[in-house]
């Protein structure tokens, strides 16, 4: 997004940002091998290659745009910090993080149908950690309304790519958690 700002066009900022991106976290679990209590993970390696591509993937595959990673975070219980450590500490608090898919339900269903759900809202799917520190980690899903915020009105270009930027986000909404048990959500984010 910021590329794009910058003046680079639509698919020069894609690809940058991808590569950018890409070599960035890359970086950084290159230096978690170098720490003890880390490690190098091929699996978040993976995860920093595929979220990488998703992006250059949308762009070419337009479809793809129905389906958006979004990110939340809310700080965990545990305590996540080593000695002297100088980073962010949610770039290390597994518990707090949510991963999710925002599904834009309105742009895939036919069109007859598309007059019964409104554009702006849609569905997410998210995934998170729980009992890192324990003995027994758990994955914990959760199902979540969400809010399309590519869909509200603005016509100038800062604005539509503000509005994409911020979608990446996962606003605090009704949910129900599906896994390891059902709770029921008023707001979650």
């Amino acid at each position: 997004m910021g590329l794009s700002w910058a003046g680079y066009d639509d698919e020069d900022a894609v690809l940058y940002g991808a590569a950018t991106s890409l070599a960035f976290f890359t970086f950084m679990k290159i230096e978690d091998g170098h720490v003890n209590y880390i490690g190098f993970d091929p699996f978040k390696e993976l995860a920093n290659v595929l979220g990488a591509g998703y992006p250059v993937a949308q762009y070419y595959v337009p479809s793809l745009n129905s389906f958006t990673p979004k990110f939340s975070y809310v700080a965990s219980k545990n305590s996540v910090l080593a000695p002297g450590q100088t980073q962010p500490g949610f770039l290390e608090d597994n518990e707090g993080q949510k991963f999710w898919v925002g599904i834009t339900v309105h742009d895939l269903l036919p069109k007859d149908l598309q007059g019964y759900w409104p554009s702006i809202i849609g569905l997410a799917v998210g995934r998170t950690v729980q009992g890192l520190q324990g003995s027994s980690p758990s994955t914990a899903v959760y199902l979540a309304l969400d809010v399309d915020l590519r869909k509200l009105p603005g016509d100038s270009p800062f604005l539509r790519k503000f509005w994409k930027l911020l979608n990446y986000v996962h606003l605090p909404m009704p949910a129900v958690r599906l896994s390891p048990s059902v709770i029921w959500y008023g707001f979650y984010f």
